[in-house]
């Protein structure tokens, strides 16, 4: 099956597509790198044709509450239209534990991406959301 990774070149997506490949499956990566751009939507279609499902775990390097929002709204707006007119039968998208109950301005993207991710409207895929710790907190555990 072919799988689609926004994302894929990132820490987390590097790791997703190893995944998708040692299960027998055929990532397909995108990534402004490998001709695709998840805000204006350069290269998306064409990367999608034929993908079952996509796993979005694109990322921007900030901490800016703005940018954040901007990214995270824009992008996922892009890849789920683009997914829909592609008919991609699923969407999963990466979110951190506790990003809605935590004011800092990277966690106000991430709320607007989940949010903006959930299913509105007749022509919608099915959607799953999954979760992860922030690596800050682990460490900040450790050290105590």
């Amino acid at each position: 099956m072919k799988i689609a990774i926004a994302g894929g070149t990132g820490l987390v997506g590097s790791k997703v597509v190893a995944k998708v490949r040692a299960a027998g499956h055929e990532p397909v990566v995108i990534a402004r790198s490998h001709g695709t751009n998840l805000i204006t939507g350069e290269g998306l279609l064409e990367a999608l044709r034929d993908c079952r499902a996509m796993i979005d775990v694109s990322n921007v390097v900030t901490t800016r509450k703005k940018v954040s929002i901007e990214f995270f709204s824009r992008a996922t707006a892009t890849l789920l239209r683009a997914a829909r007119q592609a008919d991609v039968d699923h969407l999963v998208t990466l979110s951190i534990v506790g990003c809605d109950a935590v004011d800092l301005g990277y966690y106000f993207g991430k709320r607007v991406s989940s949010r903006r991710g959930m299913c509105r409207g007749r022509s919608c895929a099915p959607r799953s959301s999954l979760s992860s710790r922030n690596p800050c907190w682990r460490r900040s555990r450790r050290s105590r």
